[in-house]
Parts: C-alpha cells; sequence; structure tokens
C-alpha cells in the first residue's frame, strides 16, 4: 500500500516538474521567440481547406450516373472567378510558404542529439509548443463534388462525392478554353442543326420562304438557311436561321452583305 502511495506521489511530482517546465519553456524559449518574430513577418491569403459543390438528383437514375469529373467541369464553367481565386490564393501561399519554411526550417532544428533525459523531455515540449506556433496556411484545398439523392417519400438518402487537388482547376480551364474554340467551328454549329430545331423554325416562318413567300404546296422545296453563313462565323442559333425555298437558298449561296436584305 505504501508502495503505491509512493508511486502516485512520483507521478505527481513528475506531472508538476512537466508542467513548471513547460511554462518556462513558453517563456523563456530562444527558438519560440525566433520562430514569433519570423511570424510577425509573414501573412498568408485566407482560403478554406474544404470547398463542397453538392448537387441535388431529382431521379435516382442520374444519381447512379453521378459523374464527379463532368460536374466539377460544370461548376468551374459556372463560376470561373470563383475557381480562379482559389487558384491564386493558393499558389501565392505556396509561394510563400517556400520562402517561410527556408526560414522556420533552422530555427526548429536541433543540431545535436542529447542523452540527458531532462534535456530530452524539455525538446519535447519545446517541439510541441513550436509545432503550434509555426503558421499552417492552406497550401491543398480539398474540392469537393458532392451529389445527393432523396427518395420521393424521404426514407432513403444516398451520398457520394469526390475530391479534386488544385491543379484540376487549370486542367478544366483548358477544357473550356478547347470546349469555347470547337464551337466556333463549322463542325460543331452543323452538328447542332436538329430535326427539331429545323421544325421549329419552318413553323416560325410559317413554312414559306422569307424571300419569295413560297410554300410547300406550292411545289417548292423548303430548307432551313443560316442568314449568316457559318463560314462567315454565323452560328446555328434561332437569330441566325431562316426559311428559305431551294432556289432561293442557291441563289443566295454564301454570300452575305449586312445591313442589306439578304
Amino acid at each position: 500500500m505504501i508502495a503505491i502511495f509512493i508511486i502516485l506521489g512520483i507521478l505527481v511530482w513528475i506531472g508538476i516538474f512537466r508542467f513548471i517546465l513547460g511554462i518556462y519553456i513558453k517563456n523563456h524559449s530562444v527558438r519560440l521567440k525566433e520562430l514569433r518574430e519570423l511570424n510577425s513577418g509573414y501573412e498568408f491569403n485566407e482560403v478554406d481547406q474544404r470547398f463542397v459543390y453538392l448537387s441535388e438528383a431529382e431521379r435516382k437514375p442520374k444519381y447512379d450516373n453521378y459523374d464527379a469529373e463532368k460536374l466539377f467541369y460544370e461548376e468551374v464553367k459556372e463560376d470561373p472567378e470563383h475557381f480562379q481565386a482559389i487558384y491564386d490564393l493558393t499558389v501565392e501561399n505556396r509561394e510563400i510558404y517556400e520562402q517561410y519554411e527556408a526560414e522556420f526550417t533552422p530555427i526548429i532544428t536541433y543540431a545535436e542529439e542529447t542523452k540527458s533525459p531532462i534535456m530530452k523531455l524539455a525538446r519535447k515540449i519545446e517541439q510541441k509548443e513550436l509545432d503550434k506556433t509555426l503558421l499552417k496556411p492552406v497550401l491543398a484545398p480539398d474540392l469537393v463534388i458532392a451529389m445527393q439523392y432523396i427518395s420521393p417519400q424521404g426514407r432513403n438518402r444516398y451520398y457520394r462525392e469526390e475530391s479534386f487537388r488544385l491543379g484540376k482547376i487549370p486542367e478544366a480551364f483548358e477544357k473550356i478554353e478547347r470546349d469555347e474554340a470547337y464551337k466556333k467551328t463549322a463542325k460543331y454549329q452543323r452538328s447542332r442543326m436538329s430535326q427539331n430545331l429545323r421544325y421549329k423554325i419552318l413553323q416560325r416562318d410559317g413554312f414559306r420562304c422569307v424571300l419569295c413567300g413560297r410554300s410547300a404546296a406550292q411545289g417548292v422545296e423548303l430548307e432551313v438557311d443560316h442568314l449568316v453563313p457559318i463560314a462567315k462565323g454565323g452560328t446555328t442559333d434561332e437569330h441566325n436561321l431562316r426559311t428559305l425555298c431551294k432556289d432561293c437558298n442557291r441563289g443566295k449561296g454564301d454570300s452575305y452583305i449586312p445591313n442589306w436584305v439578304n
């Protein structure tokens, strides 16, 4: 019984000694003082560690076909300024941190080993305080693409997510640039002329040629024409489409004169 009290007493004194040593180190450590002075000369950008972009699936099949990479691309395309800001601020943090790391490493590194139990304990406490004092800016934010589906009765909830790193942002911008360039090609514009769009233009124009006024009932073949030809930068949009008979369309060809009746 006496031995137990002796052991407990020793443990209490060890705890008290560690506590006092910790206070002394916090107030008198040269390394801590140097690190605090170093920190005062650095300022990092505020960037969240985790960004979550949540999509709600209206139907279970949409949730099952979850494509995180495609959704990430759509998020970047919808709000490019937001993602550009995340990228720029984080890259700047990395550049600043590289210099900061070069300066704090000598401060927190011990040149020689020690065999003294007390010195080992002191260094352990000091290292813990140094680690708490180090500035820890966000250098690698998590960009999380999430999707959830809740059943109509609300009984079942499904959730999934995938994280992307910072390097995915410039990749998305490059893809957006490629897609925008492709949309300007004749191949893309011609691919947009669907049967549904063709019928919509014919219906809008009353199933008549907008130049000569003839209709299919009068034996002419109706076509949907690009007012500004694709070859001259025209797009397959309703405002640039009109109904022409085959004769008028062939007569017009690829000509276009701005501010004239074409």
